[in-house]
């Protein structure tokens, strides 16, 4: 569980939301653990370092909770709230974590708030990949946000509601790095359920995704995220569409064979496929001040990542910002 006490106040900052990336590429691996593995990893060894990271809890019923109840939860109450008043109506547009935010914000205080989105459903850069493997095991992956961190008192009290309604959790893993010149990690043989690379030109980081909480046990889910030179040269090749199918197997070798030089030694992957992300990731701050931007003779609010941090705490911060700038106009009319 988050604490507020001062020594996990500077908490770790999240590896790939902090990224000022424009694309990138994902690798999806999951293997079945041997029953005694005799890896030197799994040695149990007190921390180093205090480290907090939150994850979205895993749902049978949906594979985005935490999003699909903030959004579906500020629709139904839009609704009810759009039978008694005819004034106080928001549409939302975009079901990521920012527009999530501001609706649900904004119809718990009584708006009537509709959410539209392209995507499949809710989530956005924090949505769930869902796979199933040619033997029929169902494997869910973070394509997206891997975990998020949080600062700002405001936003860590709206993460304690979202935590006593059992939609995030505490990720307690140990987290390191690995540097591909000495070929060694930054810690003695101790578990390990993530780690970013260093002097890589494929790899940013690694993390185990099936280490989360809640997360189906049956299989070991990796997801390997390239660097931007990386992924800059692949579209340098392939231009911006879609890549073939031969791209992406080359791409899927390419990664996990970085992945296996770092010593880790997991089993043979039953299931991998890459992924690869577009112009996803801000690049630049710019209502740093504001954490949204409005225009009241519009009454437009936009909010986003992009507004106020590169990362997950940025995005909610800026989403309350915007619900805060409307229901301000709505208490004026």
């Amino acid at each position: 569980m988050p604490r507020r006490s001062q020594d996990n106040r500077e908490l770790l900052r999240t590896m790939k939301c902090n990224s000022s990336s424009l694309s990138s590429s994902d690798l999806f691996v999951s293997t079945r653990p041997k029953k005694n593995p005799s890896n030197p990893f799994l040695k149990s060894c007190p921390p180093k370092q205090t480290k907090l990271l939150l994850s979205i809890r895993y749902s049978n019923q949906t594979h985005s909770s935490l999003l699909q109840s903030l959004a579906i939860s500020a629709t139904i109450r839009g609704l009810e709230e759009n039978m008694r008043s005819v004034v106080r109506k928001v549409a939302v547009v975009g079901s990521g974590i920012s527009g999530a935010v501001c609706a649900s914000a904004l119809a718990r205080n009584g708006v009537a708030v509709t959410v539209f989105d392209s995507g499949r459903g809710p989530g956005g850069r924090m949505s769930q990949r869902r796979e199933i493997s040619e033997d029929g095991t169902e494997l869910f992956f973070d394509h997206g946000a891997p975990f998020f961190t949080v600062n700002d008192n405001d936003v860590m009290g709206l993460v304690h509601e979202w935590e006593a309604r059992g939609l995030v959790a505490e990720w307690k893993e140990r987290f390191g790095s690995f540097d591909c010149i000495s070929a060694k990690f930054d810690f003695e043989k101790v578990p390990v359920k993530g780690f970013s690379f260093k002097n890589s030109d494929v790899l940013s980081w690694a993390h185990c995704d099936s280490s989360k909480p809640g997360r189906p046990e049956m299989s070991e889910c990796w997801v390997l995220h390239s660097t931007f030179e990386y992924a800059k040269g692949v579209i340098s090749q392939t231009g911006l569409q879609k890549p073939s199918n031969a791209t992406l197997t080359k791409v899927a070798e390419e990664l996990f064979q970085e992945f296996r030089s770092s010593g880790l030694h997991i089993p043979d992957p039953f299931f991998v496929k890459a992924h690869r992300w577009g112009s996803a990731f801000p690049a630049a701050v710019i209502a740093a001040e504001q954490k949204c931007l409005w225009d009241e003779g519009k009454r437009l609010a936009i909010c986003g990542d992009f507004c106020a941090g590169p990362n997950v705490e940025g995005a909610v911060l800026s989403g309350m910002r915007a619900s805060v700038k409307l229901l301000e106009m709505f208490s004026c009319m």
